[in-house]
């Protein structure tokens, strides 16, 4: 099992930039960036293939890569190519690929598109590699591809999410009692929440990776958080975009041993 969160984000000051298809004038590719405002899609104009790139200001340890709010078939293929420098072409430059994952399914065996959640796409490398530039390419879509944003980062990796674990759906409705025992409801955005602890951190971990990673995110910024990375059958409902409900200090244990708690909330914005 392959628990964690997208530590550190590196993609937001990444350039996008079309290859093969064009794209929606209201919908760029150039939104492909921007995760905090995660409405603000890419939007094809039409179901065909489609190729782009990303280009980073300067070469990053990337080790987690996810399509964010993404609307693929069942039988959509994807392949991502990450390349040393500032030139993402897998012909003219494939000395410099430094990570192929070759074509794979959006969806692998044990996974499938669920219309209740927006659907996230996780990719965990097995080790990180340091990567300028990337592209990706998409196959047909029976509808035009939308897409919320990518995230390019490292990844923490929780190796000791404790039981109990808190998963729920924080209800946005809002209902008015009116008269004659009517009462008027109107439906909001409901985001699932997820919270728990992590059963063994060390006070080093926590003392800087656990620090590190509430300061980049605050309860502001937006990463994704993975459940089991390695079971797709879970990804539809336990692999999203969250930000920080609250920020839980951490508490020195016995040395060296430390407490570690989270308490996550669905992004939509």
């Amino acid at each position: 099992m392959r628990s964690g969160v997208s530590f550190p984000s590196y993609g937001a000051p990444a350039v996008w930039a079309g290859v093969t298809g064009a794209w929606e004038a209201d919908y760029p590719v150039t939104n492909l960036a921007d995760l905090l405002s995660i409405r603000r899609v890419a939007r094809a104009t039409n179901g065909a293939l489609r190729a782009f790139t990303f280009i980073l200001p300067a070469a990053k340890p990337l080790k987690f890569i996810g399509m964010a709010h993404h609307n693929a078939d069942k039988t959509s293929t994807m392949r991502i190519r990450l390349f040393s420098d500032n030139n993402p072409d897998p012909v003219g430059n494939a000395g410099a690929i430094v990570h192929d994952s070759a074509v794979m399914n959006v969806f692998p065996t044990g996974a499938a598109p669920n219309l209740l959640n927006p659907q996230l796409r996780p990719y965990l490398l097995n080790e990180a590699v340091t990567a300028r530039s990337g592209r990706i390419d998409l196959s047909a879509n029976s509808n035009p591809w939308v897409i919320g944003g990518f995230e390019l980062s490292g990844f923490w990796e929780w190796t000791d999410v404790a039981v109990p674990r808190a998963f729920g759906v924080a209800s946005g409705d809002s209902v008015v009692e009116m008269a004659n025992s009517v009462n008027h409801t109107m439906a909001g955005w409901s985001p699932r929440i997820v919270s728990g602890a992590r059963a063994s951190i060390t006070q080093a971990e926590a003392d800087t990776t656990a620090l590190d990673f509430q300061l980049e995110k605050k309860t502001s910024n937006p990463f994704v958080w993975v459940w089991d990375a390695a079971d797709p059958s879970t990804w539809d409902r336990e692999a999203f975009l969250v930000t920080n409900n609250t920020l839980p200090v951490t508490t020195a244990l016995a040395y060296p041993k430390a407490a570690f708690s989270f308490d996550f909330k669905e992004h939509l914005r």
